[in-house]
């Protein structure tokens, strides 16, 4: 078996989706550090910047939005 990183995102108890499919963890979680930036750059000086979230355990909240990180488990490769 082999197994892939999602970076997926949603919004608060309402499902979510994957923006990224990472070979390594260590590239998701650059990944998920790159769009926590562009978040805090987008809302710099408004009071949105301040409900961006440190990364912890490879997930973030920005708003009543969530980023994450998860392990996905692939059992065959075509």
């Amino acid at each position: 078996m082999r197994e892939v990183w999602l970076v997926e995102a949603g919004e608060d108890y309402e499902g979510g989706f994957v923006l990224g499919v990472y070979s390594t963890k260590e590239l998701a979680m650059s990944a998920l550090e790159n769009k926590r930036t562009f978040l805090l750059k987008r809302f710099e000086g408004c009071d949105l910047a301040k409900q961006v979230s440190e990364i912890e355990h490879g997930c973030f909240h920005s708003g009543r939005d969530w980023y994450a990180i998860d392990r996905y488990t692939i059992d065959k490769v075509y």
